[in-house]
């Protein structure tokens, strides 16, 4: 799955996940204002439903998390500055410059990172030139 369409679904997945919160929400505020019984039961089955797509809704935005990304990244005296690949292929191939490492030799490192719901959590591969 491409980046740009892995992200559309996790922004679909996020709005459908916060819309059903606000529907639940209101079934709620509803059931609790219900004096029958039937009613109340009526309100309850929808809430039953309402929580199994968002367990739904929840599993489907998981699994498009990847387990792993890697990237690439300039090591500098000022800290990490991360290459994207479109920026990085253009450097190697020269077809762009930067001007910012003028006079500098600086590190290149490829890390492979684990991830947890798109945020990183350890390095487990390092390569630097």
């Amino acid at each position: 799955m491409l980046e740009r369409d892995l992200q559309q679904e996790v922004n679909r997945s996020n709005g459908a996940l916060e819309v059903l919160g606000l529907l639940r929400e209101r079934l709620q505020l509803q059931r609790d204002g219900l004096g029958v019984e039937s009613g109340r039961e009526a309100g309850d089955g929808m809430l039953t439903q309402v929580d199994a797509l968002q367990g739904e809704y929840r599993r489907r935005r998981a699994s498009l998390y990847p387990h792993h990304k890697s990237g690439t990244f300039f090591l500098t005296d000022a800290g990490v500055l991360p290459i994207l690949h479109d920026c990085y292929a253009d450097l190697v191939g020269g077809e762009a410059t930067s001007s910012e490492f003028a006079g500098q030799t600086p590190r290149l490192a490829d890390w492979y990172v684990r991830m947890e719901d798109d945020v990183p959590q350890q390095v487990v591969n390092e390569t630097n030139s």
